[in-house]
């Protein structure tokens, strides 16, 4: 390309947008070696100049040289492309320093968990965009750049470290800091990798809170001193096998059943009504009221009684006590139904479909499905329901009582 053409563009002009344009390589021919041209060419970024008038030997071999370099070029940007993909690929977050500790790279990952771009992060001090603490003192952690820079070595964090975004954000990491080094064994920069372990953190977090829950349920059942109130109905009761033995139960009588916890967990459920289970417990308003039967208007209870209520959504219930080891921890329940002696109110569950979005049409179908029963055999069901409960705890805090004897007899050993 000679730098001198007719036009509204100069070669150099010109070369600028064949190179932006097409990537090829030029050599520049002039006659003038001013400074201006020169620097301006340099933009370009050329392969070479040949001065007028052209020499065929310098032509031949300023031609070879482009195309050397050119290739050397085209090769160096594919192992730079490859290394950028690489980059970006991979899950860890990556960035990189200079020896004064200055941040040079940084991955897209990189970027999300600190909330820094590299744009804005390029020679910023690592400090300032990887800010890390101490989860438990909230302390700042060292620098990991200046530990590798100084012992030359790769170096991690130490546990329970927590990285404090730019938008405030802590998020719990580990990683490693590595240097990098020249052909002469140099350090010339450290590169650090780092992972959110949040995931990690909260399963580990969760191992030991269920480790600490088990230790404190085999204490509770095991110690002759143990507090039966630290255990869950579903730790002492076979769940399994009352569920079997009361949907045989339904299939006889076609009475229904409930045991619930104390917190109103359901454990052993059959023939509950589809008004109470497709509408009552799947809407969040109403299903407060379901809570509040299983949980508060059913206290007060001694063992062996049962308690007849009306619960907000206007069914009628009655409940009766699982008292273990003198705590209560459960609740056996019989319901929804109507005595046959009183009349649905229809016009309440009007009321209730149109005030929480229930189809109309299908909320009554399930309404008129729901029994009325007489008196006596509600009390008749409740009496025996009393004395099934009872039943359980005995047999419940049997079983605890012989653990406790077992294991002060040695038999038993806690791990």
């Amino acid at each position: 390309m000679d730098i001198r053409i007719k036009g509204e563009m100069d070669g150099i002009d010109t070369a600028e947008v064949i190179r932006n344009r097409f990537g090829i390589p030029v050599i520049f021919s002039t006659a003038y070696l001013d400074h201006e041209r020169i620097e301006r060419a340099k933009i370009t970024m050329p392969f070479g100049y040949v001065l007028k008038p052209i020499q065929e030997r310098d032509l031949k071999v300023t031609l070879e040289m482009a195309l050397y370099v050119t290739k050397v070029d085209e090769e160096r940007r594919k192992n730079e492309e490859w290394f950028s993909t690489t980059l970006k690929s991979i899950g860890d977050a990556v960035i990189s320093t200079d020896t004064k500790g200055k941040v040079t790279l940084m991955n897209p990952v990189a970027e999300s968990l600190t909330g820094w771009n590299q744009k804005d992060a390029f020679g910023k001090p690592l400090k300032e965009i990887f800010h890390i603490i101490n989860e438990e003192t909230r302390n700042l952690v060292n620098n990991p750049v200046e530990n590798v820079i100084r012992t030359g070595n790769i170096v991690g964090l130490a546990n329970h470290t927590i990285l404090v975004s730019k938008d405030g954000r802590e998020i719990p990491i580990d990683d490693s800091g590595s240097p990098i080094r020249n052909d002469k064994g140099e350090i010339n920069g450290v590169v650090l990798v780092f992972r959110d372990i949040s995931e990690r953190h909260k399963a580990e977090k969760a191992l030991k809170e269920s480790e600490s829950r088990v230790r404190t349920k085999l204490n509770a059942v095991l110690s002759p001193e143990g507090d039966v109130g630290l255990l869950n109905l579903a730790d002492i009761i076979d769940v399994q096998e009352i569920q079997s033995m009361m949907d045989d139960f339904y299939n006889i009588t076609n009475l229904a059943i409930g045991i619930l916890d104390i917190n109103g967990t359901v454990l052993v459920a059959n023939g509950w009504q589809d008004i109470c289970v497709k509408f009552h417990r799947d809407h969040l308003e109403t299903n407060k009221h379901c809570i509040e039967s299983d949980t508060e208007l059913s206290k007060d209870v001694r063992q062996g009684e049962f308690k007849l209520y009306k619960c907000k959504n206007n069914l009628w219930d009655m409940s009766t006590p699982i008292i273990i080891g003198g705590k209560h921890l459960g609740n056996i329940f019989f319901g929804q139904f109507f005595f046959d002696d009183e009349t649905k109110d229809k016009k309440f569950f009007i009321s209730q479909a149109q005030k929480y979005g229930f189809n109309q049409k299908d909320y009554l179908e399930a309404l008129d499905k729901v029994p009325q029963m007489n008196r006596k055999t509600v009390d008749n069901t409740m009496s025996f329901y009393s004395k099934f409960a009872t039943k359980v705890a005995e047999l419940g805090y049997s079983n605890i009582k012989l653990a406790r004897k077992l294991n002060k007899n040695g038999k038993i050993e806690e791990n």
